[in-house]
C-alpha cells in the first residue's frame, strides 16, 4: 500500500467513541457534536463532524533514523481497542452486566484513553528531550557521537503500548460503578481529555498528583451522555442512579480536566460546568478556612523577617 493511503490522520479520542455524544439531530453514520472551548461559558460553540476533532498527523506513527514512517500502532488502536468499544458499551448502555472479556475490553479502552492524548506525549517529549540533551552533553565531554536522539524518537509511542496493558491490569482490580444520568434529563459531556484521575484527599496541598496505587484514588470517563464510569478501590460497584444535580456536579469536574475543548449532544451549557467551587456551602467554608490559614502564615512569616 502506498504512503499516501496509510492512515496519517490519528485521533486519540476515536471516532468510535465521539459517536455516542452526537447531536440528536444527527446520524450515526455522520455524527456531529457540538465543540466547545474549554472556560468559555459564553462563547457560541461549532456544530463538527466528529472525523475533524482531536486528531493529529502522524500522532502514533514509528518514525525510523532514515524518516521511514511505520503505522502498525495506529492500525492496531483502529482493530484492536477502538472498534471493540461499541458492543461494549451497547451492553453498558442495556445496564446489563459485563462479562469478564467486556469488563476486560472496557478497561482496556480507558487505559488508552489515560496514556495517548498529546497532552500525555508532550510530559513524554519533554522528559525526553531532557534525557537527549544530557547525552550529547556526556558525548561532547568525551568527544563521542550520542546516538539517544534516535532512540528516543518513538518513545512515546513505544511506552504507551508497554504500558497499556499494565494500566487496564491495575483498573480491573479495581471495583467499577457506572453512574447513570436520568432518564428524562441532564446528560454527560466528554472532552479532548476523556479520562481523568481525582483523589479527594490531595486537593488541599499542591506536592503530590493522583496515582492509581492511592487508597482514595478515582478514575472517571463519560462512557456516553448517558453514563459515567468510576474505577475505585472503595465499595462503590454496579449501577447507580444519579439526579441531576449530580450529573451537572460531574460534568463540572470533567470540564475542568480537559485540555483545550469538550463536547456535548447539545448547544446549551449549563454555567455551573465552568465554576471553580461546587455548590455545597460546606466545602466553601472549608476553602474559606484553608485560605485564612494561608493568609496567617504569610503575615506571620513577613512578620518574623523583620
Amino acid at each position: 500500500m502506498k504512503d499516501e493511503n496509510k492512515p496519517k490522520k490519528q485521533h486519540w479520542v476515536p471516532q468510535s467513541y465521539l459517536r455516542y455524544f452526537r447531536d440528536p439531530a444527527t446520524t450515526i453514520e455522520k455524527p456531529f457534536v457540538w465543540l466547545f472551548k474549554k472556560d468559555r461559558a459564553f462563547r457560541s460553540p461549532n456544530l463538527v463532524p466528529t472525523r475533524t476533532i482531536f486528531y493529529e498527523e502522524h500522532l502514533y506513527t514509528l518514525e525510523t533514523p532514515n524518516g521511514d514512517k511505520h503505522y502498525e500502532v495506529e492500525e492496531a488502536y483502529a482493530k484492536s481497542i477502538d472498534a471493540k468499544y461499541p458492543p461494549v458499551i451497547q451492553k453498558i448502555e442495556s445496564r446489563e452486566p459485563l462479562n469478564e472479556e467486556e469488563h476486560k475490553l472496557l478497561c482496556t479502552f480507558v487505559a488508552a484513553q489515560l496514556l495517548r492524548t498529546p497532552h500525555v506525549r508532550d510530559s513524554f517529549i519533554q522528559f525526553t528531550n531532557q534525557v537527549a540533551a544530557m547525552g550529547r552533553q556526556m558525548a561532547a565531554t568525551h568527544d563521542t557521537e550520542s546516538k539517544l536522539a534516535d532512540k528516543t524518537r518513538n518513545w512515546h509511542t513505544i511506552s504507551i503500548i508497554k504500558l497499556i496493558p499494565e494500566i487496564a491490569k491495575v483498573l480491573y482490580q479495581m471495583n467499577v460503578a457506572f453512574g447513570c444520568a436520568p432518564f428524562t434529563g441532564k446528560r454527560f459531556i466528554t472532552t479532548d481529555n476523556p479520562v481523568f484521575m481525582r483523589n479527594p484527599d490531595l486537593q488541599w496541598q499542591r506536592f503530590y498528583g493522583p496515582g492509581l496505587g492511592q487508597k482514595h484514588i478515582e478514575v472517571y470517563f463519560a462512557a456516553s451522555p448517558s453514563t459515567l464510569v468510576t474505577f475505585t478501590w472503595q465499595n462503590y460497584r454496579g449501577y447507580v442512579r444519579l439526579n441531576n444535580g449530580w450529573v451537572s456536579e460531574m460534568n463540572r469536574w470533567i470540564q475542568g480536566h480537559a485540555v483545550d475543548w469538550f463536547v456535548s449532544a447539545s448547544k446549551k451549557p449549563e454555567l455551573y460546568w465552568f465554576s471553580k467551587y461546587p455548590a455545597d456551602p460546606f466545602f466553601l467554608f472549608k476553602i474559606i478556612r484553608f485560605r485564612l490559614a494561608l493568609l496567617r502564615n504569610w503575615i506571620k512569616q513577613r512578620y518574623e523577617k523583620r
